[in-house]
């Protein structure tokens, strides 16, 4: 399924992942293709999400937005 890493106010990267991928997976395929080592969090449908439940299971569907926010911020 397609996705979307959205960073700040412009950038926003469409990644290829597997329903059944962790934030953790999706975090090293978003490094290997951007390489962007720090470690934000990352929200969709206004949740937190975490680094070893799988996307389906934190509601995340083709298509869906995953921002990043900076831990400095949080």
């Amino acid at each position: 399924m397609t996705i979307y890493i959205v960073q700040g106010l412009e950038d926003t990267i469409m990644l290829e992942v597997n329903p059944s991928d962790t934030l953790n997976e999706v975090k090293k395929k978003f490094t290997i293709g951007t390489g962007y080592v720090r470690d934000p969090k990352y929200v969709s449908n206004g949740k937190v999400l975490s680094n070893t439940r799988r996307l389906r299971d934190q509601g995340v569907k083709p298509g869906s937005k995953i921002y990043q926010i900076p831990k400095s911020f949080s």
